[in-house]
């Protein structure tokens, strides 16, 4: 049971409610795809925890799994209505306060994109990152280490073209069980005023995460843009203008 585990599989049908129009275009809805990704997450969690029900868990009641950053990668399929998509995923490292867990999203064997993504555990009442009950994972054969995680180290002086700057408003469906702002918040505002590149896909898409977003706080997106190997990049910089802070970044890179 421990090494079946390991690798958590959930196979769901590709319906209307995975695309929308803009512009007369009917395109992936990249949060909903994201959405149905990280429930599977929370489904192998729940497994986790009803397969090993007499010991102590990784984390503790009253405590929280928060991401803090993601790196997702397209392959060159495309997602297709009516057929399966199959979202698999596992834990690849861990430490003393941070998991890594990575995606694969493919439909009848073609891969769609993966996700290299990094989740802490937060003290609910508190909001402070509590250290995790590693020896739990390790103990029980349940991280793969032939995986390893890649994430980006945001360099903001790469990006020397100011496009604009657009302040965002809350709303109540933005806010999550965890009384702050849902992490696809921040993609969907972003993706909202992400030019599109014509004759080109997008290939990657990085996020960073480092302060929460609670209801009221006043919040403005910053765009810049810059192009390596004739590759287009953008850069979003998600500020809280009531703390006088930044809470994410996120880089979407055309090929």
């Amino acid at each position: 049971m421990t090494k079946s585990l390991k690798v958590y599989t959930e196979n769901i049908v590709v319906n209307d409610s995975f695309f929308k129009e803009i512009k007369n275009r009917r395109v992936v809805d990249f949060s909903h795809l994201m959405e149905s990704t990280l429930q599977v997450s929370g489904y192998h969690d729940h497994a986790l925890r009803q397969a090993f029900p007499d010991q102590a868990y990784i984390i503790q009641p009253g405590q929280v799994w928060v991401v803090t950053q993601y790196r997702i990668s397209f392959g060159q399929a495309l997602l297709q209505k009516e057929q399966p998509l199959s979202i698999s995923t596992r834990l690849t490292k861990v430490n003393r306060f941070m998991v890594d867990r990575y995606f694969e999203l493919s439909q009848a064997g073609r891969q769609i994109m993966t996700i290299d993504s990094q989740f802490v555990a937060l003290d609910f009442q508190e909001r402070k990152m509590v250290p995790l009950r590693r020896d739990f994972l390790t103990d029980n054969d349940l991280v793969d280490q032939t995986i390893s995680s890649q994430f980006y180290r945001f360099k903001a002086d790469e990006f020397d073209q100011y496009l604009g700057d657009y302040e965002v408003n809350i709303q109540t469906d933005d806010i999550d069980e965890n009384a702050h702002v849902n992490n696809l918040v921040y993609l969907r505002w972003c993706l909202k005023y992400l030019p599109i590149e014509e004759n080109r896909q997008l290939s990657r898409i990085d996020v960073k995460y480092s302060k929460e977003i609670l209801p009221g706080h006043r919040v403005m997106i910053d765009l810049k843009k810059t192009s390596i190997d004739d590759s287009p990049q953008y850069l979003f910089k998600i500020k809280n203008m009531t703390k006088n802070e930044e809470a994410c970044q996120i880089r979407f890179c055309w090929q």
